[in-house]
């Protein structure tokens, strides 16, 4: 099996399942699944909820994308790996982002 097909396949699951929470989170209004977060303690908890799930559904496509890159060799194996780095930090500063944006 072919490095690049194994990285596809490995950043299309972990794209999809960032992709799923992300809806979840934003489109089934799933707010549980955010961990952490006082409710109460936020002014709007909506807007809160699908900032930080369009971010984790925004990290699930780059993955996706970076994953179909190596895969096409459009870029290489470095260059992904700091990259996917990169991109799957996206909703960490969004969460504190938010946090400090829709605190009361």
């Amino acid at each position: 099996m072919d490095i690049p097909f194994l990285i596809l396949i490995v950043s299309a699951l972990s794209g999809i399942i960032c992709i799923s929470l992300g809806f979840l989170i934003t489109v089934k209004k799933k707010y549980e699944l955010i961990n952490g977060v006082d409710f109460t303690a936020l002014k709007e908890p909506e807007k809160f909820a699908t900032f930080v799930g369009h971010s984790i559904l925004l990290t699930g496509v780059l993955m996706m994308l970076l994953g179909f890159l190596v895969f096409q060799e459009f870029m290489g194996i470095y260059v992904f790996l700091m990259l996917i780095v990169v991109f799957s930090i996206i909703p960490l500063p969004a969460f504190f982002f938010a946090k400090s944006k829709y605190l009361k």
